[in-house]
């Protein structure tokens, strides 16, 4: 009768497991673990291993501005970040809507090209407005 092979144990990290894995395991496991990371985010190992970094507290806005963001994550990012930004320029003050910005992690080249479109959209408005006569009394 022959024996039954155990497998070799699979050392994949567990979402329980204290971090970051060493860099012989994540180099053995980095692209299942890109695989299955969200979009617009790395894996703590990704910034510690690769870019010598700890992980940002914001990395989508980190990522698109050092153009590591793929066309697919941009076009499943983009739809969020302008939603975001639109609450961002219904708050009253620009001290709030710099603070929204910041916390839902809008990159911030986006936000200058929507202000720039903003504020273009807007003097065009007052440019082909006509001018009201004021009545004499």
């Amino acid at each position: 009768m022959k024996r039954k092979r155990l497998a070799a144990k699979d050392d994949y990290p567990r979402p329980w497991e204290d971090g970051p894995i060493s860099l012989e395991r994540w180099r053995r496991h980095r692209a299942k673990m890109l695989a299955r990371a969200m979009e617009g985010q790395r894996p703590d190992e990704w910034w510690i291993h690769e870019r010598g970094i700890e992980p940002p507290e914001n990395q989508t806005s980190v990522l698109y501005d050092a153009g590591e963001l793929s066309a697919r994550e941009i076009n499943f990012l983009m739809p969020f970040w302008r939603r975001d930004y639109a609450i961002a320029m219904a708050f009253a003050t620009e001290s709030e809507q710099r603070a929204h910005i910041r916390t839902m992690g809008i990159p911030i080249a986006l936000v200058r090209q929507w202000h720039g479109d903003l504020n273009a959209s807007v003097e065009r408005k007052s440019a082909t407005m006509k001018p009201v006569r004021q009545e004499q009394r």
